[in-house]
């Protein structure tokens, strides 16, 4: 799996956060390119900014897709398998209308997190968490 460096990321000492133009995702010997909404790559993973061209060879550690109305929910699914199968350690799935996140690991059921319910970067980024409800605020 691979992701396009573009003009809409946010870096900090942690990583790079990247919105679509970014964060697509091409598999190999393959011709599909699927774009989260959001995805994040810790520092030490990035090569150093010079070499950052086209594609970057790596898999996100954190993947976020956000659910539209027209989404399918198999659709969704078929994405979330993919982007683990290419080695993406932590998918969040994100509904405004049911105002819930789903969580993906590799090796793990999917765990549904709701309004009073806490979501965290589990291994991929160990200090972030955050109340669900806060996100459809």
């Amino acid at each position: 799996m691979r992701s396009l460096e573009g003009s809409a990321t946010t870096s900090s000492s942690e990583g790079s956060v990247a919105s679509t133009r970014w964060g697509r995702v091409s598999f190999s010997g393959a011709d599909t390119v699927l774009a989260p909404d959001v995805a994040f790559v810790r520092a030490e993973r990035l090569p150093p900014r010079a070499e950052r061209r086209g594609y970057l060879p790596l898999a996100p550690g954190l993947m976020v897709e956000v659910v539209s109305p027209s989404d399918r929910a198999g659709k969704i699914q078929q994405k979330v398998g993919r982007y683990l199968d290419a080695g993406v350690r932590l998918v969040w799935t994100v509904d405004p209308s049911a105002r819930t996140v789903a969580v993906y690991r590799p090796g793990h059921p999917p765990l549904v997190r709701h309004q009073g319910d806490t979501v965290d970067g589990a291994d991929v980024l160990p200090d972030l968490y955050f109340p669900v409800g806060d996100l459809f605020r």
